[in-house]
């Protein structure tokens, strides 16, 4: 990798020994000035850049939920696509194929959970109840269901993450039936739009 004083060296007589290059008779001075004023733009885009991406690395979201299926996958999609321009760095924990058991190195903590077995089963609020570092833990949670019981669902998981000291930010649930997909879509940006505003 080249060092910056070194690029800009290069460009310098690279532009200023002109008659290789211009027809037109363009001073030496000229083109120092047009290099220093290009290297210096440059130069303030790439510290720019290396500034937001670098923030953007140290805020840490966990997104942690159930099993899913071709009905409910469009929510974890839309966390994935979204995750990013909300300003986080995703890490995603499936409940049936892995684990996390402290979320204390995460700034934000997203839940989804779908109503399975007329919510007699929930991985999620199972993992809920062991979990360590919930206390002043940002915390956001969508439940979704085919019918009322999804209010049942996010009732049991934020008394969970209010019993051990957690903040929700944003409990949303919805009985998704008749929802058209941007309608879901909606349901997850609203919870990313909420966690932008807590940068």
């Amino acid at each position: 990798m080249y060092h910056k004083s070194s690029f800009y060296h290069a460009a310098v007589q690279l532009f200023t020994n002109h008659n290789n290059f211009f027809p037109v008779n363009i001073s030496r001075r000229f083109l120092q000035k047009v290099c220093t004023i290009t290297f210096l733009l440059l130069s303030v885009s790439l510290n720019a850049y290396s500034q937001t991406d670098s923030s953007l690395s140290s805020t840490k979201a966990l997104l942690i939920y159930d099993k899913t299926d071709e009905k409910t996958n469009i929510y974890i999609e839309t966390y994935r696509k979204y995750a990013f321009d909300a300003g986080v760095t995703l890490t995603e924990v499936k409940l049936d194929k892995g684990n996390v058991s402290d979320i204390s190195g995460f700034n934000f903590v997203l839940i989804y959970s779908r109503v399975m077995a007329f919510n007699m089963m929930s991985p999620v609020r199972t993992w809920l109840k062991s979990v360590k570092g919930i206390e002043n833990k940002n915390i956001f949670i969508l439940t979704t269901a085919a019918n009322f019981l999804d209010k049942n669902n996010l009732d049991d998981l934020t008394g969970i993450v209010k019993k051990n000291k957690g903040i929700i930010v944003d409990a949303t649930s919805s009985a998704t039936g008749k929802l058209s997909d941007d309608q879901k879509v909606a349901l997850v940006k609203k919870h990313l739009v909420k966690l932008k505003q807590q940068l």
